[in-house]
């Protein structure tokens, strides 16, 4: 019992030190940007935000809560408009920088 608990604590910290470095390694240096245009909605009171791929509705991502906090950050750093300023069906444009590994992140 103790042997697995060993390998299964030993697998979770390697796993997790491997994706910490990997995501450090990957914001060293950025090699493009790339643009992704999110529709606005903000009918109600928590904000929405979706990507819409190829104008084709069927096919879209609800986004979470910390990841359109991090977008209204850098709007304000920006001095754009609010997320709550902005009209129900709006679109936003948000560039992402991809690193050494290719993986996108906000800058």
């Amino acid at each position: 019992m103790n042997c697995i608990l060993f390998f299964v604590f030993t697998y979770l910290f390697l796993n997790n030190l491997i994706t910490t470095q990997a995501l450090f390694l990957n914001q060293l240096k950025s090699f493009e940007k790339e643009k992704v245009i999110y529709t606005v909605f903000n009918y109600d009171k928590p904000i929405s935000i979706v990507d819409v791929k190829n104008g084709d509705n069927s096919d879209f991502n609800i986004y979470k809560e910390e990841f359109i906090e991090k977008i209204e950050k850098k709007r304000q750093m920006n001095h754009q408009k609010s997320l709550h300023q902005i009209k129900h069906g709006d679109t936003i444009h948000v560039d992402f920088e991809k690193g050494l590994i290719g993986f996108k992140y906000l800058n």
